[in-house]
């Protein structure tokens, strides 16, 4: 799956249903991570062992050198002794009496040469074993920091995805079940261009109900109704919803055409500051379906552009004198 880009769904998915396929994208990210996280703490428990291995390998490849030296200076001694037994050696089979004498002094001297190339071979041994140990040490230990930085570097691309995905998990917000949502006109409005049980259909319509009844023609898809709609009315967009306010989610966010709704009403604190608010839409959850939907308020976002009503309004407290 695509790093940042919401789930991909049939084209016939509702808003709803991509927004809770990024939510689980989003904790089954969550749950790699863990995951993730867990095997960098064994690995580093591993590489403790492997670094105390290669330690240890060099330590005794450090002692094995001191016996290396004294067994070049014992081959040393041994090959000057078999110099000093050949030369002994030809006195002794001049001087022989018999057979006999002639092969021991013989045998004296291969005595000393298999001495001598036994402790070559020993030495020889023991270089090979001494770099195989240290090889295999070094060899495991770098293979543990490999697989280390493979793991790390997952979890930077799944922490990277999870930033991309957060924005969608902040705006699938809450349908709140039961909720009363403004009723859609009897007949299309002339400023009405969204399809039949589209989103855009209801928000155009309710914009010009409860916010402004002389807006111009407000046009596009979802994501498209705030931007063409404040360029038409030579207007900035803006960041923060108002009561009233439209508001288009960017795509990819809720789906390939973005999303657009009516906000019903705005949450706040005792100090004032914007908490969360409440929308009244279309096609959220199916065409033709109308729901209220709470959203927190994690802050603005150009993927969330808002237009506010040209003069303040409350839809909710219109809809009940309305009703």
């Amino acid at each position: 799956m695509a790093i940042g880009v919401i789930p991909s769904q049939a084209a016939a998915a509702s808003p709803a249903q991509q927004m809770a396929s990024a939510v689980a994208a989003y904790r089954q990210s969550q749950q790699e991570i863990r995951s993730a996280q867990g095997q960098v703490v064994q690995i580093d428990q591993q590489l403790v062992e492997a670094n105390r291995q290669v330690a240890a390998a060099e330590q005794k490849a450090a002692e094995d050198k001191q016996r290396e030296d004294a067994l070049r200076l014992r081959v040393g001694q041994y090959a000057r002794s078999a110099y000093q037994t050949e030369g002994a050696q030809v006195t002794q089979v001049l001087q022989a009496r018999s057979v006999a004498e002639v092969w021991d002094a013989l045998a004296e001297a291969r005595l000393v040469s298999e001495r001598q190339r036994s402790l070559v071979e020993q030495l020889a041994a023991l270089r090979r074993a001494d770099e195989a140990l240290r090889d295999q040490a070094k060899a495991n230990r770098d293979g543990l920091a490999h697989q280390r930085d493979q793991v790390i570097a997952h979890i930077r691309d799944l922490e990277a995805r999870m930033g991309q995905l957060a924005q969608a998990v902040s705006a699938a917000g809450q349908v709140l079940a039961g909720a009363a949502v403004g009723p859609v006109p009897g007949g299309r409005l002339k400023q009405t261009t969204g399809a039949d049980g589209q989103c855009t259909w209801y928000a155009e319509q309710a914009w010009v109900t409860y916010s402004d009844p002389s807006a111009p023609t407000l046009t596009g898809d979802g994501a498209d109704v705030v931007p063409n709609l404040a360029r038409a009315m030579n207007r900035p967009v803006e960041l923060e919803p108002q009561p009233g306010s439209l508001i288009s989610w960017q795509r990819p966010l809720m789906s390939a055409y973005g999303h657009v709704a009516l906000v019903a009403a705005v949450d706040r604190d005792g100090a004032g500051n914007l908490t969360g608010y409440t929308v009244w839409e279309m096609n959220y959850t199916g065409p033709y379906q109308t729901d209220a939907r709470h959203v927190a308020w994690t802050g603005p976002s150009r993927q969330v552009l808002f237009l506010s009503p040209p003069k303040p309004v409350d839809p909710i407290l219109g809809e009940l004198q309305h009703g």
